[in-house]
């Protein structure tokens, strides 16, 4: 793995400088850092190496999508493999980190998370504090960020807890206040 890809899989549980922007709708895009350049083809409706700020009723979303190409130490996957990475403020207040880990597709008018994990920094203040209008949140700014009309997610096999080697059922989120089907 090179050493990009290692400090990119190693960031730091500090949020980033906070970004700004109007919340009109409750969505805003602010872009506070200038993509990377990386050797590898863009994806149509993917922004690399920045950091979107995003807003939706008291919360505001960071989005840092770290890594494209996690993967291709590995081996060469199709849909490929991400490194985004959350920092989620709710009424002005840092809550905390979520990373996530999935294979991204856009498929039409859909943002399509397939082999999805989440892991989220910030102990018991996050796990209490993030919920469902967290989660909600979170597939705004993926909807946002990639301007699709829906986000759809697959989880990946369970490795732990009672569950254990089965998958999640699919999630789907279209907008709205939250609505899913």
């Amino acid at each position: 793995m090179s050493k990009n890809n290692d400090e990119a899989m190693v960031a730091s549980t500090n949020p980033p400088v906070e970004a700004t922007g109007s919340s009109g709708d409750n969505t805003a895009a602010v872009t506070t850092a200038a993509a990377d350049d990386l050797d590898r083809e863009p994806i149509e409706g993917v922004d690399f190496g920045t950091h979107d700020a995003y807003l939706w009723g008291e919360w505001k979303v960071l989005l840092e999508i770290a890594s494209s190409d996690w993967a291709k130490d590995f081996e060469v996957m199709s849909p490929p493999s991400f490194v985004i990475y959350a920092f989620m403020w709710r009424k002005g207040t840092y809550v905390g980190k979520v990373d996530m880990l999935t294979r991204l597709e856009i498929r039409g008018s859909e943002l399509w998370l397939t082999d999805f994990h989440i892991h989220g920094h910030g102990g018991r203040a996050l796990r209490g504090v993030l919920s469902r209008s967290g989660l909600n949140a979170l597939c705004n700014a993926a909807k946002e960020d990639t301007n699709v009309e829906a986000v759809v997610i697959e989880g990946g096999v369970r490795s732990q807890g009672l569950r254990r080697g089965q998958v999640p059922e699919r999630f789907r989120f279209d907008g709205g206040s939250g609505s899913t089907t």
